[in-house]
């Protein structure tokens, strides 16, 4: 899918920031060979001309920060779908991108489609390549998420909001 986007964006490339540490990570988690098999994806799919990869970074790092500040769009295809303890979702909204990023069963009220993300199905290929070229082919679009993402990380990502939010909770009235 990637690849079809290429041909209508031939500029387009994807940069993947981070990796792990250390190997027993990925041994722990059940897929010790998962770096080399994404390597060998992007390289079935025919795009490993259009990938980078940052390797690890360490969190005092400024390499994460570097390479968002230099980003357009920012892409998490998360799994189970994004939620706001993601801490990955949290570091890229606080860099003020737009971002496609795949809906959970139940999306939290602090993502909505179109005005602060934009949300497709988790595990669809098809799905993120359509939400990028959407993206693409919409400045008006990127911009508005710009804001919207602004609006979001003022509201939800700060420790005021936080404490109302964990109060709320205790009190059994969490918005």
């Amino acid at each position: 899918m990637l690849a079809d986007v290429r041909e209508r964006h031939p500029d387009l490339r994807l940069v993947i920031i981070g990796g792990v540490a250390d190997e027993y990570v990925l041994e722990k988690a059940g897929n010790k060979n998962y770096i080399k098999d994404l390597h060998e994806l992007s390289a079935r799919l025919g795009i490993s001309d259009l990938v980078r990869w940052s390797g690890y970074t360490a969190p005092e790092s400024d390499t994460a920060s570097t390479l968002l500040s230099a980003a357009d769009i920012c892409v998490l295809p998360f799994d189970e779908g994004v939620s706001l303890n993601n801490s990955s979702f949290s570091f890229c909204a606080a860099h003020r991108l737009p971002i496609i990023t795949t809906a959970s069963e139940t999306v939290e009220s602090a993502f909505v489609d179109g005005e602060n993300v934009i949300l497709c199905a988790p595990k669809s290929a098809s799905a993120l390549a359509n939400s990028l070229e959407l993206l693409l082919a919409n400045p008006h679009l990127q911009e508005s998420l710009k804001s919207g993402t602004v609006q979001m990380v003022q509201e939800w990502f700060n420790w005021t909001s936080a404490i109302d939010r964990t109060m709320q909770v205790f009190a059994g009235t969490e918005r």
